[in-house]
């Protein structure tokens, strides 16, 4: 048979190779993954070519990039059509092939995988679901195991519903480490972990210090279940850590570690004689918030050996690229540096804490209550006694009585008082009702 039906030749046939169907996102996210599948056979659908092609034309984008990298490498590994078909031999020991389903182009062809995944998956125009039955087209071909690599979820969960193995690629992932393992337990018995702490100093045997590296920090355990960390010096030589009751920036709160972790980064922190610590863990586990307490803690050491304290950070980031960010310097990096901010405001609070006493107090106001202004004193001038009549003065056959003493026309008119007289005639000088015995005039007599 020749061409697209022919079988693929140069595939090996063995019981430890496999053979692995590539999905478009696979080569998308690394272009020399065909690289990286060591002696196993490898088989690209011609679907995947389409898709890459209708990608490669995205100029600013990476997938654009990465397209027309897959590309350039196809065309140097299958120069012409029968490489392309047969498939060729890669430098790592393994195949690559170009995969054409002949069932997608003769619908006569009969296959049980075929009409299973016609029975689950009845539309045939859909990209992924054509990758499918080139990857069931190559689990009956060729001997078993044929696996589908794929980032997409989905495509996953499909094939596995039609029976065929998929899973994901896993060449640029660190494998997951168990978090309780991140040190080493050292067994001693009784009188030697006493010994250890008595001394603050214990050597091991060869045998137990040769899978130890320098400053590798261990938790030393005895049979009785009692604990104590240590950090080895070479040669098997374990000492205790040398940790103060807490550290604090000048003018700031203390700061404790709370596990044997944080125990062991701040020993390594605040020693002199290590000039580089690499130090990794989940968010929120102290990691900024330690390394710059003690940064600050040993600039405030009297004999202090350094000048000042530099931080510095890659602008790179894990998730979500932030893209540009407007406004001056330090505007565009106060998103990457805000977290030793925070870490600055916890060590060195801005406002001073408040009184324990007073911190739990609340105060609440009651809702529609009007607040009761104070009252402000009255402004109306006080009683004045009444003063004696003056006795009646007959003179001429006529009697005055001064009921009310008469004011100056100069002090009335600096008082702006209003006129007031007992004489009939209205020109006396004007008058105010409060008035001082300084400016009384005196009657006049006959």
């Amino acid at each position: 048979m020749r061409g697209a039906e022919a079988p693929v030749s140069r595939f090996k046939v063995s019981a430890k190779v496999k053979t692995f169907v590539l999905d478009t996102n696979v080569l998308l996210h690394d272009p020399q993954c065909i690289l990286k599948f060591q002696d196993n056979n490898l088989a690209i659908p011609v679907e995947v070519l389409e898709e890459l092609d209708a990608i490669k034309g995205e100029q600013s984008t990476e997938r654009g990039r990465n397209a027309r990298r897959v590309h350039r490498m196809l065309q140097e590994l299958l120069p012409d059509t029968r490489s392309m078909h047969e498939g060729v031999e890669l430098e790592t020991g393994g195949t690559l092939s170009i995969i054409i389903n002949p069932y997608l182009l003769n619908p006569g062809h009969w296959s049980p995988a075929m009409d299973r995944l016609r029975a689950i998956l009845p539309d045939l125009t859909k990209k992924d679901n054509r990758i499918l039955a080139c990857a069931l087209f190559v689990q009956e071909r060729f001997p078993p195991p044929t696996i589908l690599v794929t980032k997409d979820v989905n495509v996953q969960l499909k094939a596995r519903a039609v029976g065929l193995e998929s899973q994901d690629y896993l060449n640029d992932k660190v494998p997951a480490s168990d978090d309780e393992a991140s040190y080493r337990e050292v067994p001693l018995d009784q009188y030697e972990l006493q010994r250890f702490c008595s001394e603050g100093a214990y050597t091991l045997p060869a045998a137990a210090a040769a899978p130890l590296v320098l400053n590798e920090y261990v938790l030393l355990r005895s049979p009785e279940g009692k604990t104590m960390p240590a950090r080895h010096h070479g040669e098997g030589v374990l000492s205790r850590l040398k940790l103060p009751d807490f550290v604090k920036a000048p003018g700031g709160i203390p700061i404790r570690a709370r596990n044997l972790e944080q125990q062991f980064l701040m020993d390594a922190l605040l020693d002199e004689s290590i000039s580089l610590i690499t130090c990794f863990g989940k968010a929120g586990t102290g990691k900024t918030l330690l390394s710059t307490a003690c940064a600050l803690h040993q600039l405030q050491d009297d004999h202090c050996r350094y000048d000042g304290l530099s931080i510095s950070r890659p602008i790179i980031s894990l998730g979500k690229d932030l893209g540009f960010l407007p406004g001056s310097l330090e505007e565009k990096m106060r998103p990457w540096l805000q977290p030793y901010h925070d870490a600055l405001e916890v060590l060195i609070p801005s406002k001073p804490p408040k009184e324990p006493q007073f911190a739990a107090k609340k105060v609440t106001r009651r809702k529609g209550k009007r607040q009761e202004l104070p009252r402000l004193p009255s402004r109306r001038p006080p009683a004045r006694r009444a003063r004696p009549s003056s006795p009646t003065s007959a003179c001429c056959g006529a009697g005055w009585r001064r009921s009310r003493p008469w004011r100056s026309s100069a002090a009335a008119r600096s008082r702006g008082a209003s006129s007031f007289s007992t004489r009939p005639s209205s020109s006396r000088p004007t008058r105010s009702r409060r008035s001082s015995p300084a400016s009384v005039r005196a009657p006049r007599l006959c």
